[in-house]
């Protein structure tokens, strides 16, 4: 189900002339016609169809005139999309518990529950908040909508300057923040409720802080993850016919591909990249050695001119949170393969079964204390500084690392108390893969449904509740590809080491390929290089492009020129054209924010 847009208050009058200006900014943002249009008395409802997928529209209507709308990949009780929407019960008229009902749901979604006869609007957002849905309030009037843009078109926002700040140093937003002021985004795992157009109440169906190991009911282990990631499979297969795994060379793919495999139900799986990538040399022989209908992906020739469509259209699946160049193949990728399937299946999430950024803790890994908020904003989220610091018109009280540290001390208040694997692991869930993760998720899902089982709630709890002992060092995520799929761990994984675990007998395997990577590692370490990502395309290629000269030439010009100092903005955009400039990651999120204020401003 695509994008979603709602509108709810007490003032009809109010209400019937907001609604025509939003949905015209509504298709103009989408460049979508909406399949539904509904709404009577005090609310209104327009929702599109995935792009690639026109039949799909998550929309029910009951005799009472209740109703439902959805974004999103939704799952309720094993079933997805109308069924699961028919299937999931109404919420209680007060602040009842919920939590057992909502329980049943898995996906990446956005789900509104609206009751005309008492004006209520109910929002629910998924378990970790992937979809992003954000609302506003213009007069007395409730906007919902699942593009920030909207709103903040509709609304003529200004600049959030803190939430511009941290895009420019980390390339995301975090917390409830929007690009702009007023523009909220909702909470994960939440229940809100509205009263004509009112905000009533908030409040949590699930804690991720209750599943951490050791504050779990009952520990995770390898076999239970394996059962539960196979039930999550299975799920899929009951409700799409042709499914696509993307299939890598490294862990979480194989595993569920494993699971798959062991659930039962027909797929296929598809690589891109070239045919000397090691993803592809891996992915093509592990479909030759088990027989899987499997197909590689190279990437098409074209000019930057040629996709600057495509660049276009990711600033608006991305809202302007996540660069666009970065987002073009993904784009590019989706487009191709929706067109012969009817779900894509992958691995994200997969690190939460690895101990993933453990690193940091060590030697201390697993215990209580020994972890340092500073540090991890430094390793993890703002390595590369703040390289607009000297540009930004507005002055911070406080360095970018000391703002990143307090965004994961708020975010980890309520685990006082565990273990400093918790500590890791809750900020990785409820900052990386909630606004990283989630905006390029939410910008796919606008495209056709795209499914992460390590996200559904069974095989996510497993993993998360399970020891430090069981999870470090890969030790589950190989433990549980031997259990799920003996033939899938004795084919190396794309760096060469073993999939299975390291044993006694099996110990010369892990020799060359841990000796090849102390060495990659050493060099790095002495050569330097930044984790940033950055565009494949030239900084020359980009600029020689009308439309690119047409952003970014003249400070003066900039739509989104008051972010900067304007000396400062124009011995930027003249370093750009130098061929020893390097700050290119930079360039595309400054270049990212003016497409965005044009098109808010338009």
């Amino acid at each position: 189900m695509g994008p979603l847009l709602m509108a709810s208050g007490p003032d009809e009058h109010e209400l019937l002339t907001l609604w025509p200006r939003a949905l015209a900014q509504f298709r103009r943002l989408t460049r979508q016609q909406p399949a539904i249009e509904k709404g009577e008395g005090g609310w209104r409802v327009a929702l599109c169809p995935p792009l690639f997928k026109p039949a799909l529209a998550g929309w029910r209507q009951d005799h009472d005139g209740s109703w439902k709308a959805c974004s999103g990949a939704f799952f309720y009780n094993r079933q997805f999309a109308s069924a699961a929407l028919e299937a999931i019960p109404p919420p209680p008229p007060g602040e009842l518990e919920y939590a057992s009902v909502l329980g049943a749901t898995d996906g990446a979604f956005c789900l509104a529950i609206g009751q005309p006869l008492s004006g209520d609007l109910t929002i629910i957002s998924d378990r970790l908040g992937t979809l992003h849905a954000y609302h506003t309030t213009i007069g007395n009037t409730l906007l919902v909508c699942t593009s920030s843009l909207v709103l903040s078109a509709l609304r003529g926002a200004r600049w959030n300057l803190t939430a511009c700040r941290q895009f420019l140093a980390a390339g995301s937003v975090f917390e409830s923040n929007s690009l702009f002021e007023g523009i909220e985004k909702f909470p994960p795992a939440s229940v809100t409720r509205f009263r004509e157009g009112r905000f009533e109440w908030s409040r949590r169906y699930w804690e991720v802080n209750r599943v951490l190991w050791d504050g779990a009911p009952q520990p995770g282990d390898t076999p239970a993850l394996a059962a539960a990631l196979t039930e999550s499979m299975d799920t899929i297969g009951r409700n799409f016919q042709r499914p696509v795994l993307d299939l890598t060379g490294g862990l979480d793919s194989r595993a569920i591909l494993g699971a798959m495999r062991r659930a039962g139900h027909p797929f296929s799986t598809v690589v891109n990249g070239g045919g000397d990538a090691p993803d592809v040399r891996v992915a093509n022989r592990i479909a030759t050695a088990l027989s899987l209908d499997h197909r590689q992906q190279q990437q098409r020739p074209s000019t930057l001119a040629e996709s600057w469509e495509d660049i276009e259209q990711a600033v608006l699946l991305l809202d302007g949170e996540y660069d666009p160049l970065l987002y073009c193949n993904v784009l590019d990728v989706h487009r191709r393969i929706a067109s012969s399937f009817d779900v894509s299946v992958n691995g994200s999430n997969g690190e939460i079964c690895k101990g993933y950024w453990w690193e940091l803790l060590f030697p201390h890994i697993g215990r209580r204390g020994h972890f340092s908020a500073r540090a991890l904003a430094k390793g993890r989220f703002v390595y590369a500084g703040e390289p607009a610091a000297g540009m930004l018109a507005h002055r911070f009280d406080d360095d970018i690392v000391s703002h990143f540290a307090a965004i994961i001390e708020r975010a980890n208040a309520p685990l006082a108390g565990l273990p400093n694997t918790a500590h890791i692991d809750h900020a990785y869930l409820a900052l990386r893969m909630q606004r990283w993760q989630g905006r390029i998720a939410s910008a796919t899902l606008r495209l056709w449904p795209a499914v992460s089982p390590f996200a559904f709630r069974a095989p996510m709890e497993c993993a998360l509740s399970a020891p430090a002992s069981i999870r470090v060092r890969h030790r589950m995520s190989r433990r549980l590809i031997e259990t799920l799929d003996p033939a899938l761990s004795r084919i190396p994984l794309d760096s060469g080491y073993p999939a299975a675990p390291l044993r006694w007998n099996n110990w010369p395997a892990f020799a060359a390929p841990f000796l090849s990577d102390v060495q990659s590692k050493l060099k790095r370490r002495l050569l330097g290089s930044s984790a940033v990502p950055v565009p494949k395309q030239s900084l020359a290629e980009l600029l020689s492009l009308p439309q690119v000269q047409d952003l970014m030439s003249e400070p003066g010009k900039m739509r989104s020129g008051e972010l900067y100092r304007e000396q400062a903005l124009a011995e930027f955009l003249s370093a750009s054209r130098r061929p020893e400039f390097r700050g290119k990651a930079l360039f595309g999120r400054v270049m990212t924010l003016e497409m965005a204020a044009r098109l808010v401003s338009a």
